[in-house]
């Protein structure tokens, strides 16, 4: 199960925002990347996983929503500890959560 929360704050967005993506080790980030691109390219239909490797640093993938850019900052499980220092430079965050893995 996935949630994902806006900022507080409403802003009008700019021509390119910066989105978070964080969470822990495992827990499907670059999964979930790699089926929004192909979402956004391709449109929804039926296809298995695509194949992923751990990040390892940061992993940066372009979105066009509604004629905005967004960069989406994809930040490896192991990279928790300076995940504070890259939250002034975004707009919005998404978390990720294994809900299987306890």
């Amino acid at each position: 199960m996935m949630k994902c929360f806006g900022c507080a704050e409403k802003r009008e967005m700019n021509n390119k925002e910066m989105c978070l993506l964080l969470g822990a080790t495992g827990s499907g980030k670059t999964l979930l990347l790699k089926r929004l691109k192909f979402l956004t390219l391709h449109g929804p239909c039926e296809r298995s996983c695509p194949p992923t490797l751990p990040t390892v640093g940061t992993n940066l993938t372009d979105f066009t929503l509604n004629k905005k850019k967004v960069t989406v900052r994809e930040l490896g499980g192991c990279m928790g500890p300076i995940w504070p220092s890259y939250f002034t430079d975004c707009f919005s965050l998404i978390f990720v959560v294994d809900s299987a893995n306890i």
